[in-house]
């Protein structure tokens, strides 16, 4: 058991900025969890406690490092850290690290994979029989929307033919000013038969999506934009999704936060069609 917090040096104006981007997720780190570490520190404690977890992620470094030198593939190669116990492995020359998350994410029982350009999904399809939720991230200088913002990036994505394609439905413009009803009609119009998601982040987003006729409605923004910072998809019992589940015609994919397996069972026993698990599983380091 722990506590996750940090801090940072820096010149104001960057503080300032770094604290609006930290707010899209959440307000602030826990008052108790900043009071507790600082009387920690503060205390007789903390050169005992230093030398005890350096002893102990020591050795959980040993254990690692001997495990792969034991059990790892020929080809893959690592370093060994100086700090901590987190390694930085390198795959063999040729095998894309696609393929493997997709094996992986089937052999553990994934029911689909959502996944990012056109490449990375061609490289799924070639490895494992699941449906896919395509997506293409990419930022415009004009735009707050990032994911599959435009029509080149549904086209390219049409070059792979995922089973679903998830687009940003919140209410900001698409570069070139483009309103998410003119995005919606335009893949329509060229794409009838293509399922759609809507990557929604509020209440009023998802309900609009829902008329407008998207396939799948999902929560995946919720506390990642301005519209619903502070939010957590989590609050209430979920009263975020219960609230869409009541009010929309569409299957629900709930997405966003969900990174516990008590979540994941939750969100389902309230009748979302299916959920997507991300950054827990790709990124457990944040």
């Amino acid at each position: 058991p722990g506590l996750r917090l940090g801090w940072m040096c820096a010149s104001r104006k960057l503080i300032s900025r770094l604290s609006g981007i930290r707010q899209l997720t959440d307000l602030h780190s826990s008052c108790i969890s900043q009071q507790i570490v600082d009387r920690f520190m503060g205390s007789r404690d903390m050169e005992h406690h230093l030398a005890f977890i350096r002893r102990e992620y020591r050795e959980r470094r040993d254990i690692m490092i001997e495990a792969l030198n034991r059990y790892a593939p020929p080809g893959l190669s690592w370093n060994r850290p100086e700090g901590g116990y987190y390694l930085w492995c390198r795959l063999p020359e040729g095998v894309p690290a696609s393929e493997l998350t997709a094996k992986a994410a089937a052999e553990g029982g994934a029911m689909g994979i959502r996944a990012n350009t056109k490449e990375d999904i061609a490289e799924i399809k070639k490895n494992v029989d699941l449906p896919v939720i395509g997506i293409v991230k990419r930022d415009y200088d004009d735009s707050k929307v990032y994911i599959t913002p435009t029509m080149k990036e549904v086209d390219e994505l049409m070059e792979v033919n995922p089973e679903i394609i998830a687009i940003d439905a919140t209410k900001d413009l698409r570069p070139g000013n483009v309103t998410l009803d003119e995005f919606y009609a335009e893949i329509r119009k060229k794409y009838p038969e293509q399922l759609l998601m809507a990557d929604c982040s509020t209440v009023e987003e998802a309900l609009h999506a829902d008329e407008l006729g998207f396939d799948f409605i999902g929560t995946t923004l919720v506390g990642y934009t301005e519209h619903s910072r502070g939010d957590r998809i989590e609050a209430n019992d979920f009263e975020i999704i219960r609230t869409i589940l009541s009010r929309v015609k569409h299957h629900v994919i709930a997405e966003g936060n969900i990174n516990t397996p008590e979540k994941a069972k939750r969100v389902i026993e309230l009748g979302c069609y299916s959920v997507v698990v991300g950054s827990i599983i790709t990124r457990p380091q944040l």
